[in-house]
């Protein structure tokens, strides 16, 4: 009752589509919020590391602090974001309860799960035929272009991904 009356007053002051443009805008600079801390704190932290340690020797600190790097991280971060936004709010939009709801969530959350079981095969192999095949399926491609990182893909790899998610966003908005 209580929700229901919430939301009344919220949609007569504004549109259903401010309204969940505020939401996917709010949740996306929460989450880039958190993304920029990271980036922050692994930059310090490398910094601290002596030079003499094992880490030192694997060159986090020229890896964590190249800004293409880190750019790219944040670009492939709000793209995956977009897009997963852009099918909950589909799916949202097809539901009257929050039953119905969270039936349909089960096939988000498998496709959640299946770059993370991909993870590993992909950093030992970060240009082999599993990553690169994956990294074409659009749901997949803002995680494993980043585990990718290490290998690392051709510049062209970047290229078409990024082209490939960003033509996704726009079909799904």
């Amino acid at each position: 009752r209580k929700r229901s009356r919430l939301i009344e007053v919220l949609l007569s002051s504004v549109s259903p589509l401010q309204l969940m443009s505020g939401k996917v805008l709010g949740i996306a600079f929460t989450g880039l919020t958190i993304v920029v801390f990271w980036a922050l704190t692994a930059i310090v932290g490398t910094q601290l590391v002596p030079q003499t340690s094992k880490l030192a020797e694997w060159g986090l600190r020229e890896i964590v602090a190249n800004p293409i790097y880190l750019g790219s991280f944040v670009a492939y971060f709000l793209a995956g974001y977009l897009l997963y936004a852009a099918v909950l709010v589909a799916m949202g939009s097809v539901c009257d309860s929050l039953k119905e709801a969270q039936n349909l969530l089960q096939p988000v959350f498998i496709l959640l799960i299946v770059p993370l079981i991909a993870m590993l095969p992909v950093v030992q192999d970060p240009n082999g035929t599993l990553a690169r095949v994956l990294t074409y399926i659009p749901l997949f491609t803002p995680f494993l272009m980043m585990n990718r990182a290490g290998g690392p893909p051709p510049t062209w790899e970047y290229l078409a991904t990024t082209a490939l998610i960003l033509v996704s966003l726009v079909i799904a908005f």
